[in-house]
């Protein structure tokens, strides 16, 4: 019995150890990097789902949210005979969005769906993603880049798995990176033998039919690619996102995935032979787990019947292993016996799996759900702090606003601190489910600064906030040190505007707090270049996340003008804070030049500031009289966009503009000035008009013709509104601002990656 002893206890330490030794050696001496380059192609997102409707409402915000050109990307939602909500679901938002379409199969299964979706598809390349996770939102950008390498026929992504509530979900989180680390190896030396189901991406060439009862599509289809001779690789960086599962809900899906194996040697047969060229590794993991618990058990037998304290230990050992996972539910140690509970499920699945051979395969496809969802509570609430200096009507008070009741409150304990009170938006947050404090600033240089700041680390100290994020210039420089102090795991400043706004006094005090900040997060491209450029700030410590528009709020629905301007022929207007940076009082002077070759037009400026008496004598040294209404800042801004036909703003510096992106919304066709920023939002011709900066000729001119064409006014403010209320919603800003959290979170190990 010696020798079987010995051979077993060889095979067992192979499998489990001597193999992802000898993959990771292999990965670090012999790597074969692709190229990888984003050139834009043509993508067919496919969603195939089966009674689906609590979780395709926050998949299609997720897809839409995509940073990825609007006119490339179509989306497939597979209705595989629901019989729930779904279908009318789908029907909303392909109401609201084109680029969405319902294809309605008889219950057929998900391989049927798929198969029926490439039929259909039109894009260079296919996303296939299920319809429980939530991606982030640079993904596809990442799987479409790994294309630009010829020999690459699939790009896998990388499912993240949060913290779970109990250690049994944290445990078969711990398997899961287990898994994704022999996935990365494997796809740096060739291929993985298959592909994250929840997000991969396929040429649309290589997706080919999928048998009705294969059970593992998202194996069956990348290995059809790679016996084409293409490599099917992970890329990292895609990633979604995913609540734990227990332990017993990962043994049923487990038994699924280990029969599809199986199942898989019958397909492709290829895969036990030579014309695997991953032989070597596919019989070390593949087939090596299969055989696993079967060269466990010949273990055990060897051990009870060979001499010696050796194999007494080693079967002693198995005792303990299954001892351990039995007494899971009662010892207190759980993270041991947590671990060996999981070990023992995957072999007892393995053991299982045989089942193939004896039942209709379509029997084992269970639906693994976790027991609760985004929306429950399997999850802990991980406190979060937003700050701002003022929660009043500006555009990036508002921002912050609705970004805290736009957290999913499922997973963010959201509290939010602000310097200055007000009392109405207070009681709004608060309805809302969000915690407020209060931290009264008026100046950094005083003694009352050092008691606001000592309120807020005990604040931070006592909720054990796990990342604050401040969301304007003043919260930036002051609650970011103050959350380093307090040590909070994750301090983000934001960067809203150009730094050269800034008064220099308050520009030095930034820059003393700049370093106390683990990243900052920009609203425009232009920004990120900014500080890169200007500030000196690693492009790596940058993160972009445009604004959110609340689009219940601003709609180009029930256009009626307001009663002061109910009888103007046309109207030109601005609704913004009035600083010195919008350059209201250009468009005064411009407009009386407009007046004057079309007169009977009307100008409408809405909104306060320091540039307000400015603004009034222009408007009195122009003679405009009852041609310009000029209303103060208001709470609710939506009505006076919808009196205005062309909506100008000549600003000098923007980020994304949240007055631009709530006129379109509101049906107003936009021109605006040529700089970074609004370059973002306005596509010249298409989305809007751009002019010259300070070209007062070009801004008049520019105008005017869209005075001229009431068509093709038209056609512009209805193109604008459809794309940024599809693309620009606070869901979408929520859902990358979520993103940014998730990663920094990760980096601080505050949740599990």
């Amino acid at each position: 019995m010696i020798w079987l002893f010995a051979i077993t206890a060889a095979l067992i330490a192979y499998i489990l150890v001597g193999w992802p030794l000898l993959l990771g050696l292999w990965a670090r001496l012999f790597p074969r990097p692709i190229k990888k380059e984003f050139v834009p192609r043509t993508v067919t997102a496919i969603v195939a789902v089966n009674n689906g409707e609590k979780f395709l409402g926050g998949k299609l915000d997720s897809l839409l949210a995509l940073d990825y050109p609007a006119d490339k990307l179509d989306i497939i939602v597979v209705s595989d005979g629901s019989t729930d909500g779904t279908d009318a679901l789908v029907g909303e938002y392909s109401a609201r969005d084109a680029r969405i379409q319902l294809l309605r199969l008889p219950r057929g299964g998900k391989c049927a769906a798929l198969t029926a979706a490439f039929a259909k598809a039109t894009g260079e390349v296919l996303l296939l993603t299920d319809v429980r996770q939530t991606l982030d939102r640079n993904c596809l950008r990442r799987l479409v880049a790994c294309f630009a390498d010829p020999k690459v026929g699939v790009a896998s992504g990388r499912l993240r798995i949060v913290k779970g509530d109990s250690d049994g979900e944290q445990a078969v989180g711990l398997y899961w990176r287990f898994e994704l680390w022999i996935r990365d190896r494997l796809s740096a030396i060739d291929s993985m033998f298959g592909a994250t189901g929840p997000i991969y991406s396929i040429r649309r060439e290589l997706a080919v039919a999928v048998p009705s009862d294969v059970l593992l599509d998202d194996m069956y289809l990348p290995l059809s690619a790679f016996f084409k001779g293409y490599r099917l690789i992970s890329e990292w960086d895609a990633v979604a996102w995913d609540v734990p599962t227990s332990v017993d809900e990962e043994f049923v899906r487990k038994v699924r995935t280990l029969a599809g194996n199986y199942q898989l040697m019958k397909f492709y047969p290829r895969l036990l032979g030579p014309g695997n060229r991953m032989w070597l590794h596919y019989m070390s993991y593949k087939v090596g787990r299969l055989v696993l618990p079967y060269v466990l058990i010949v273990f055990a037998i060897a051990c009870a019947f060979t001499p010696g304290w050796l194999p007494k230990a080693s079967l002693a050992g198995l005792g303990l292993l299954l001892l351990l996972a039995a007494l899971d539910g009662w010892l207190p140690f759980k993270r041991l016996t947590t671990t060996a509970k999981t070990f023992v499920t995957m072999m007892a699945a393995a053991a299982l799996a045989v089942r193939v051979f004896f039942v209709d395969p379509r029997s084992l496809w269970v639906v693994t759900r976790p027991k609760k969802d985004w929306s429950g509570k399997s999850v802990k609430r991980i406190p979060v702090m937003l700050a701002t200096h003022l929660l009043d009507a500006g555009g990036s008070e508002r921002q912050v606003r609705q970004t805290a009741i736009a957290l999913d409150p499922a997973r963010f304990d959201v509290h939010l601190a602000f310097f200055r009170p007000d009392e109405t938006r207070e009681l709004e947050l608060r309805e809302a489910g969000i915690k407020t404090i209060h931290v009264p600033l008026y100046s950094y240089f005083s003694f009352g600064a050092i008691k606001s700041a000592l309120q807020l680390r005990r604040y931070l100290r006592t909720n054990k906030i796990q990342l604050l994020h401040a969301f304007d210039n003043p919260s930036s420089t002051f609650a970011v040190p103050v959350a380093r102090f307090a040590s909070t795991p994750v301090a983000l400043a934001s960067q809203r505007s150009n730094r050269n706004l800034e008064e220099k006094r308050f520009l030095r005090l930034r820059h003393i707090a700049d370093p106390f900040a683990h990243g900052f997060v920009v609203n425009a491209t232009a920004l990120e270049d900014h500080l890169v450029n200007d500030e000196g700030i690693a492009r790596d410590h940058i993160r972009i996340c445009p604004n959110g528009l609340d689009t219940a709020r601003f709609s180009c629905e029930d256009r009626h003008r307001i009663p002061d301007l109910r009888d103007a022929p046309l109207v030109i207007g601005c609704v913004a804070a009035q600083r010195r940076e919008k350059q209201i009082p250009f468009l005064v002077d411009a407009f009386a030049e407009m007046r004057r070759q079309r007169p009977g037009l009307k100008l409408l400026l809405v909104g306060s500031g320091t540039e307000t008496e400015k603004i009034a004598a222009r408007v009195a040294a122009n003679a405009l009289g009852d041609d310009c209404l000029m209303i103060p800042q208001t709470l609710d801004s939506a009505p006076y966009l919808r009196s205005i036909d062309i909506f100008v703003l000549a600003s000098t510096s923007e980020g994304t503009s949240n007055a631009v992106m709530e006129a379109m919304a509101c049906g107003c066709a936009v021109v605006a000035s040529n700089v970074e920023g609004l370059r973002d939002l306005v596509k010249d011709g298409t989305t809007g008009l751009l002019f010259e900066f300070g070209n007062q000729a070009d801004l008049v001119a520019k105008v005017l013709s869209l005075v001229d064409d009431p068509e093709r006014r038209r056609t512009i403010a209805a193109e604008s509104s459809s794309w940024v209320r599809s693309t620009m919603s606070i869901e979408a800003s929520a859902a990358r601002m979520t993103a940014i959290y998730d990663e920094y979170l990760i980096g601080k190990g505050v949740i599990k990656g």
